[in-house]
């Protein structure tokens, strides 16, 4: 091996840091525009429209943030976990499996979510609406060598709050009890 010829994996690993540092940057722009303008830039990106999820990470439980292309078909928001064509999901995916829970920045507006996988009949649907959208998702489906997992997104149920707490007038307490937990 002469001087100018370097190792596969050094080759190999120094592309991958470069598209890894880009992707990142790129994409912390992209939520930082998305958000700064409340989707006007940023939310069509070519013909793909995008929102962003906010999952908890599966292991550090920390907030993150990505934006996705996004599926709204039959009244269901959804989005396909094809990880550009990789043998592994994506890690949203990964941390929706973890905790459901997720929110969604469509535009201006933010809403909770819960994450679920959709249907047999659901995925037919999304899928070929999806294809229509982003015809490039069925080599992805091909190169992947996997099922590519669809994701409904469906609003969270708000919890009700608890009535508010009815106080008696100038309750006295019990002198038994307070004997009790004194003792």
């Amino acid at each position: 091996m002469t001087h100018l010829q370097q190792p596969t994996t050094a080759k190999t690993w120094r592309r991958v840091w470069w598209r890894r540092t880009l992707q990142r940057t790129l994409t912390s722009l992209h939520i930082a525009c998305y958000r700064a303008t409340s989707g006007l830039i940023g939310h069509r990106l070519g013909p793909l429209p995008n929102l962003l999820l906010t999952t908890t990470g599966r292991r550090s439980g920390k907030p993150r943030t990505t934006p996705l292309t996004y599926i709204a078909t039959d009244g269901l928001l959804a989005l396909i976990a094809s990880n550009f064509g990789s043998r592994t999901p994506p890690q949203w995916y990964r941390n929706l499996l973890a905790h459901p829970q997720a929110t969604v920045q469509l535009k201006r507006r933010r809403w909770s979510v819960h994450a679920r996988p959709a249907t047999s009949s659901e995925h037919e649907r999304i899928w070929s609406a999806a294809l229509v959208i982003w015809p490039a998702w069925a080599s992805y489906a091909d190169r992947a060598q996997r099922d590519i997992p669809i994701v409904v997104l469906d609003p969270a149920r708000e919890t009700p709050h608890p009535p508010p707490h009815v106080q008696t007038s100038n309750p006295k307490p019990h002198t038994d009890t307070n004997r009790a937990i004194a003792e």
